[in-house]
């Protein structure tokens, strides 16, 4: 906003002292952290808990992969597998237990990458 009516006056006018306003540099906003220090970025609290839950939810997924191939090749855990329970995967069970492996695997090492 200030460059664009800095830069308006300057055409109007045709001054080299409004013209040198564009030079200046503006104050910038920045962020500082709970302990006064600049950088942005989470602090480490939150950080540690979206670690877990990513931990938690890949686990979960991996867990259901695997019941879900139990359930297919040795016809355990027939409760516990959601595969089963979801109608718009009930007829690929296989590839969607595989596919929930993976992403669970791939999830939670995914969270071993975030750095405190």
């Amino acid at each position: 906003m200030r460059e664009t009516w800095v830069f308006t006056v300057a055409t109007l006018r045709q001054s080299a002292a409004a013209v040198s306003a564009l030079e200046r540099p503006c104050p910038t906003a920045t962020a500082t952290s709970r302990t006064g220090r600049h950088g942005g970025g989470a602090p480490a609290a939150s950080l540690a808990v979206m670690r877990k839950v990513c931990e938690t939810v890949g686990f979960l997924l991996f867990v259901q992969g695997v019941t879900g191939l139990l359930h297919e090749w040795l016809d355990w855990f027939r409760f516990f597998s959601l595969v089963q329970r979801l109608p718009f995967v009930a007829a690929y069970p296989l590839f969607a237990s595989i596919v929930l492996l993976v992403a669970g695997a791939a999830v939670m090492i995914a969270s071993d990458a975030v750095k405190e």
